[in-house]
């Protein structure tokens, strides 16, 4: 039987998500909530490998791991260009002409540009399954968008953010029943994923 036919079956789906930066200056709060988001690519990650010769065989051990980008769309509502811009600066750069900058740095100011980047997936209810902390982020690269006299959409802005590494947690108090249905009666989440305790 096909999983769509299970009337208990609740399938992840992509616009039931949350993005926050508690540790943004302000955080911590609702605002921490970016509302005006559009799309975030998921955490992905590579692993380098090493090829070992012994005789005529040849073996491949695993090396190092490196996490790639994130990508963020958003909309760019009222001062989300001036923020992004001012982060900038934050981080140590400054407009040729205007003084030494400090050098770019996460931490240019302690604070500011230490990202605690949350992407946490919903569920039909609104309670999040599923939630991912990148590490050690900031921001990479940003795209203040196009304009256009023949196009009535909203300007968007894209930005990517390199981070350490992620974290990943499940809440197991709140286990889909389409998880449960793929892992079976009694069976426990995949091997090394963190799990939040009832």
């Amino acid at each position: 039987m096909s999983f769509w036919n299970i009337p208990s079956t609740d399938p992840k789906r992509k616009f039931r998500f949350l993005l926050q930066t508690p540790e943004w200056p302000g955080g911590g709060n609702q605002e921490d909530i970016w509302v005006w988001i559009r799309t975030v690519t998921k955490p992905s990650y590579e692993m380098t490998t090493g090829d070992y010769q012994l005789g005529n065989h040849k073996f491949k051990y695993p090396g190092v791991v490196t996490w790639n980008d994130v990508s963020i769309t958003i909309v760019d509502m009222k001062d989300q260009t001036s923020q992004l811009y001012d982060n900038l600066k934050t981080m140590g750069w400054n407009v040729p002409g205007d003084g030494g900058g400090t050098g770019l740095s996460k931490t240019a100011d302690g604070t500011a540009t230490k990202l605690g980047v949350i992407i946490q997936q919903l569920n039909a209810a609104g309670d999040w399954i599923e939630e991912w902390t990148l590490k050690g982020a900031f921001i990479k690269s940003v795209d203040f968008g196009q304009l256009s006299y023949a196009d009535d959409e909203m300007v968007e802005l894209t930005i990517g953010v390199s981070y350490d590494y992620a974290e990943f947690i499940v809440n197991s108090s709140l286990q889909s029943p389409a998880a449960a249905g793929a892992l079976g009666p009694g069976a426990s989440p995949a091997a090394g994923a963190a799990v939040v305790p009832d």
